[in-house]
Parts: C-alpha cells; structure tokens; sequence
C-alpha cells in the first residue's frame, strides 16, 4: 500500500505490473530512501503500540531480532 501522496498520481503516472494489482508509479519520481524511512517509523510506532510499548514484544510482531529493533528505534528516535 503506497501513500496517497504517491498513490494518487495517476494521470501522471506510468503503469507497470502484469494486471494483477498493477503498480503506478508517479512519472517525476519518488524520494526512496525519505519514503522507506517513513515506512519504517510508520510499523515500528504500531508495533510499539501494539505491544504497550513492550519493545521485546514489538521485535517479535516485526519479525526482526531485539538488536535489530533497537537500531531501527534509535534510528527514528522512538
């Protein structure tokens, strides 16, 4: 699932995809790396509220190792 602001850029967009849920792709691009870090803060901050802020238990809903999570959390200063 892209964000709206990417999403939505269908009347510029260029279409890829075998027609199974194609993917459209905004035609002056995207800023990847800002658009995965986002990604990434979006389910570390789910994960730690699913796990009451728990961060053994938000590892685990991530399916990443604890010393990976922490990484990623000091990362995105949560």
């Amino acid at each position: 699932m892209l964000p709206d602001r990417i999403a939505g850029y269908a009347s510029t967009a260029v279409s890829h995809g075998d027609g199974n849920g194609d993917f459209v792709f905004p035609q002056e691009g995207v800023d990847f790396e800002k658009e995965v870090a986002a990604a990434e803060r979006r389910y570390l901050q789910a994960a730690l509220e699913k796990s009451h802020g728990v961060r053994t238990q938000a590892a685990d809903l991530l399916k990443i190792s604890y010393r990976s999570f922490r990484h990623y959390a000091k990362k995105h200063n949560l």
